[in-house]
């Protein structure tokens, strides 16, 4: 489970639909990563986590996971990482209602940056976010 638990816990709960049944497999890969995990464990759960709790609507986890995520690269920051980072953040924002002026714009620069790094799949929820305004 040190080598991939995490990552497998992380999609599991992605293509589940009973939201109690995601949560303790989120809670059961965090307590993994709690012990003795290796990285490539914290760089897709934490993304994976950002995605299932992105499409729950549960915005204050999105933030936590994306804090969490920011918190284990801080000494060694991935551009890939700071991308979702900054998704989870902002879409979080705006899922809250947040649609000032900063706001659309971070969505707009996320937008672009996934776009020119090719990562198709993290772009609708920011695509359906921008066709709200």
């Amino acid at each position: 489970m040190s080598y991939r638990g995490p990552t497998a816990l992380g999609i599991y709960a992605l293509t589940l639909d009973d939201s109690d049944l995601r949560h303790q497999v989120l809670q059961e890969a965090e307590k993994l990563l709690a012990g003795d995990c290796l990285d490539h464990n914290y760089l897709d759960f934490y993304e994976d986590a950002m995605q299932v709790c992105l499409q729950s609507g549960i915005w204050d986890e999105v933030d936590r996971y994306a804090q969490a995520l920011e918190e284990y690269t801080a000494a060694e920051p991935i551009p890939r990482c700071k991308l979702f980072i900054d998704r989870g953040h902002v879409l979080a924002d705006h899922g809250r209602g947040n649609r000032n002026p900063e706001v659309i714009q971070e969505l707009k620069r996320v937008y672009e940056e996934f776009s020119r790094a090719e990562l198709k799949f993290a772009l609708p929820e920011i695509e359906a976010a921008l066709l709200l305004e």
